[in-house]
């Protein structure tokens, strides 16, 4: 049995639109034409001046193929997805620093099904993007993505994707002092150099550079609606294995494509 997915639309942090994509189902979702990056041409007019964050269309990334192929004991086909693309808008309306914490800074985040809060490396996420794009940032894609296996474990890990102008700006992005500062170790992830957490013995989070754009992959823990835990078995954490993490990054770095915005406002 197969349950069509469908298309979710909900209000986040300052007012922003986060496109979700949930499915549930026995097998795999509709196989995409191409698996490819898709980039979207922009459809929509400038953003008002005085606007940092231009919310635009999510661009429907494959994430169910992703997950179809993680290295994870009892998979199951079952996927939910939400995803969120920003440009920047009115240059002049990002600043500030990089925004304090709001849950425990360096540690594997617990999602809140009570209090939806987006959350990028630890901080709220509009703040944190409109002090990047501040930085020097053009786009981001953002994706929150869960699977699950045959036995009733879960697992959820975010996805995070920053263009910036050039590969030097993105070489020098805050991201990655945010997780030096949390004392982040050098790793390879498959001939990909990055940045890497980990806690109870497994890495939970990494950051890397490709040509232009710095990418962070977050696994992440937490109950479900009810306040039941449902771990791995694979790890002792509960959480993804080191080769998923890996899978997911190398994924995720030929994947995470900012749409071009010819609307924004400079």
């Amino acid at each position: 049995m197969h349950m069509r997915a469908t298309r979710l639309t909900t209000v986040l942090g300052s007012g922003l639109a986060l496109a979700a994509l949930a499915a549930c189902s026995a097998a795999p979702g509709p196989t995409p034409v191409t698996t490819s990056p898709t980039v979207l041409a922009s459809e929509s007019p400038a953003p008002d001046a005085g606007t940092c964050l231009d919310v635009e269309p999510y661009p429907d990334v494959p994430v169910h193929e992703l997950n179809a192929t993680l290295p994870v004991d009892a998979l199951d086909a079952g996927f939910s997805q939400s995803e969120l693309q920003l440009w920047r808008g009115d240059t002049s309306a990002c600043g500030g620093s990089i925004p304090t914490p709001i849950v425990a800074a360096c540690s594997v985040t617990e999602i809140d099904f009570q209090n939806p809060t987006p959350i990028i490396l630890w901080r709220g996420a509009d703040q944190l993007a409109a002090a990047i794009f501040a930085e020097g940032a053009t786009g981001m894609l953002y994706e929150e993505v869960s699977g699950g296996t045959t036995y009733g474990g879960v697992f959820r890990y975010q996805l995070t994707a920053w263009r910036y102008p050039t590969e030097a700006a993105a070489a020098e992005s805050g991201l990655f002092d945010l997780v030096t500062d949390c004392g982040g170790t050098p790793t390879d992830l498959q001939g990909l150099p990055a940045l890497a957490l980990a806690q109870g013995g497994d890495p939970f989070l990494v950051a890397y550079r490709v040509g232009a754009y710095v990418y962070t992959v977050d696994n992440r823990i937490g109950p479900d609606e009810n306040g039941v835990e449902h771990p791995l078995a694979d790890t002792e954490t509960g959480r993804l294995p080191a080769q998923a993490l890996s899978t997911i990054a190398t994924w995720w770095a030929t994947h995470g494509v900012v749409a071009d915005n010819t609307a924004s406002v400079v």
